[in-house]
């Protein structure tokens, strides 16, 4: 039996190599035990795979929500200190630029770099949690495109067209040499 794209069991005749649809039972134990057939199953030719077993899903469930945990972790520091450098920057340099947004995302980029570089050299960042805690977690909400874009379209808005110009060329230039020089760093470092 196989479990087409339409959500309907197929029967496979092993001697003809046809597949004939029919409704699933309602029974989840049978549902869990179905296959997985390619689209080409209508021409006549069934490619099947075994779909996953019921142990896997579990382990798969366990492994989702200890990802999602490990990234909140992660996040809850990255927020912080996002929230705190970039108003540490702007209270010293003032608002008319966004000049904490720019300080946060130059670093984060570099960071960012040199756990890429660490994950390429085989170190701690190649293995699953790290990488989730540190670089989706902490630098996944230390680094901020959204506010870029929000604080690049007020420029504009107020007609401050160099300035909402000079921040998109700074960020992104900046922010490219930073994940360079942060690989390069972290390939020194790391490997």
């Amino acid at each position: 039996m196989a479990m087409c794209r339409s959500g309907l069991l197929l029967h496979l005749n092993a001697k003809s190599s046809n597949c004939v649809a029919r409704k699933p039972k309602d029974d989840a134990r049978y549902r869990l035990n179905v296959f997985v057939v390619e689209d080409n199953c209508w021409q006549g030719k069934c490619s099947v795979q075994p779909a996953i077993e019921p142990e896997n899903i579990s382990r798969h469930a366990v492994d989702t929500i200890n990802g999602v945990m490990w990234v909140a972790l992660g996040s809850i520091l990255g927020g912080t200190a996002r929230f705190w450098l970039s108003g540490f920057v702007a209270r010293r340099v003032g608002e008319t630029f966004p000049w904490g947004t720019v300080v946060v995302n130059v670093s984060g980029a570099f960071l960012l770099g040199m756990l890429a570089a660490s994950a390429a050299s085989h170190g701690i960042f190649a293995a699953v949690k790290p990488w989730q805690f540190a670089a989706i977690g902490i630098l996944g909400t230390y680094t901020t495109v959204s506010s870029f874009s929000l604080q690049t379209l007020a420029l504009a808005r107020d007609g401050e067209m160099m300035r909402a110009a000079g921040n998109m060329v700074l960020s992104l230039s900046l922010c490219l040499l930073a994940v360079t020089g942060g690989f390069a760093a972290g390939l020194r470092a790391f490997g």
